[in-house]
């Protein structure tokens, strides 16, 4: 039952600190759960952040629902979820229920503190890539570590480059995240993690060509082009996949510790459950509100179909809710985003909450119908990603012994490592933007995030603060920071 209250607490901290995003989680979730409370193994962790990646939904909701499984069962799978992502949830609902009595005033004191705790997450990422190098040194891969990591940030960091240097023009070779895993799986799965002349040419071509067609300067704009190239990918995916199974000990996958693995009874608990859950919250608020099944389903299925993080559902969000007439573009734009945006947690459910608090209460003019039905669209937005997560997890298990998997889990980390320094500079991108919105410059905005990084270092290092504390401190130096700019 200890392991059950831990686990509970530190997804707690986790959804209070979890400025930043799905990826910039990944390594404050494992800092929490692996190295502190040494929960979960690092090889099960790093297995739950290969299936994260390669599903839909929302990436620290996920990871949280795997610990939580591997720990203290249905639970825990249940428990660390909501505790991971109830508490920006919850402060997005209620401030979005408050603006317009509280006026913008307080987003902007959110704003402020999130600069220096969105440092403090820097830093984590910053110890998490050095760890990562780290093992690659130990395995005598550093060399490629380090060309991996650079290469994936060079595809995915374009937009971030030029939003700090300000330049206004479309990065050349800046890919979204799903597309950038798609093209590394594509590269694993084909090549089975051993190059050779022909198949490194093969691969080479058709993932130059998978660049030019989806970067966001689109070089090759041709859409049967860019349909072909994924096709092909595809095919020589399964081609390469076939052959690894069938290379395997004669198709035989092996079975070596198997009692560790989701069997297919536990798989079918989980989901179960899910939707158990999902119904204890739907049901009640269809009798109290009436008609919810069009606000459910399209919840569920812009949950199903986001891929590549928050970032990607504000553009899904925007299609099936703003342009589905569900709720005017200038509440979503003027409200829901910058308060979700300036709050920690997954910014998938914050943003489907709030979308469901604005129209039951705009329905009913009743603040307890808004938050039952924001309560539905949270609930949505967890069922779904944890349920698709539970199906691929399952079927990646078990495969895991194949040598492409293993090829895959071996370079996975500097993959997310490379994403992680576009974090890194999209969230310094974030932090400049707030300080020059208050009279401030690129050059002030850049000083105050370092000046909160060195001092958090130094505490870090010499006085072994708690993160708590250090995230008090770096919220509370940013926040008489950038009000001494808005003074002035």
């Amino acid at each position: 039952m200890k392991s059950f209250f831990s686990l509970l607490f530190s997804f707690l901290k986790v959804g209070f600190i979890g400025f930043g995003g799905g990826s910039a989680l990944i390594p404050v979730i494992e800092d929490e759960i692996v190295a502190k409370k040494k929960l979960l193994k690092e090889e099960d962790y790093n297995n739950h952040v290969i299936v994260s990646n390669i599903t839909p939904g929302t990436l620290p909701v996920k990871l949280a629902a795997a610990a939580g499984r591997k720990v203290y069962g249905i639970p825990g799978m249940l428990g660390a979820t909501i505790m991971m992502s109830l508490p920006g949830v919850a402060i997005t609902v209620l401030l979005v229920s408050l603006l317009s009595q509280l006026g913008d005033n307080v987003v902007t004191q959110i704003k402020f503190a999130s600069v220096g705790i969105s440092v403090f997450i820097i830093m984590l990422l910053v110890n998490y890539i050095k760890k990562v190098l780290a093992e690659c040194r130990q395995t005598n891969t550093l060399t490629a570590g380090w060309i991996i990591m650079l290469l994936t940030f060079f595809l995915t960091g374009g937009k971030e480059i030029n939003n700090i240097l300000g330049l206004n023009r479309a990065p050349i070779f800046d890919i979204s995240t799903v597309n950038l895993l798609l093209l590394a799986f594509f590269i694993i799965f084909f090549t089975g993690g051993k190059l050779n002349l022909v198949k490194g040419g093969i691969a080479g071509i058709v993932g130059i060509l998978f660049i030019l067609c989806s970067g966001k300067a689109r070089i090759v704009e041709n859409d049967m082009v860019f349909l072909a190239v994924k096709i092909g990918m595809l095919a020589l995916s399964c081609y390469g996949i076939v052959r690894n199974l069938a290379g395997s000990r004669g198709g035989k996958i092996d079975s070596v510790n198997n009692k560790e693995k989701p069997g297919l009874k536990g798989f079918l608990a989980e989901e179960l459950a899910w939707v158990v859950y999902l119904a204890l919250m739907a049901v009640p608020a269809a009798f109290i509100i009436g008609n919810i099944y069009n606000y459910l389903s399209q919840g569920l299925i812009s949950t199903v179909i986001s891929f590549g993080g928050g970032e990607a559902y504000i553009s899904i969000a925007e299609t099936v809710f703003v342009s589905g007439g569900f709720i005017p573009s200038e509440v979503f734009y003027g409200q829901v985003l910058p308060v979700a945006n300036a709050l920690p947690g997954p910014i998938l459910s914050k943003v489907l909450a709030a979308i469901g608090y604005y129209i039951a209460y705009n329905a009913t003019q009743s603040v307890g119908a808004g938050l039952i039905l924001a309560n539905v669209g949270y609930a949505a937005s967890l069922a779904a990603s944890c349920m698709v997560f539970s199906l691929v997890f399952f079927i990646y298990s078990r495969f895991e012994s194949l040598e492409l998997f293993q090829t895959l889990k071996k370079w996975i980390l500097p993959i997310v490592s490379g994403l992680l320094l576009t974090t890194i500079l999209s969230m310094l991108y974030e932090n400049i933007n707030i300080i020059m919105e208050h009279n401030g410059t690129v050059l002030a905005g850049l000083a105050v995030c370092l000046v909160i990084f060195c001092l958090l270092m130094l505490l870090h290092k010499k006085y072994r603060l708690h993160d708590i504390i250090l995230i008090l401190i770096s919220g509370a130096v940013s926040l008489v920071i950038c009000n001494i700019f808005a003074l002035n």
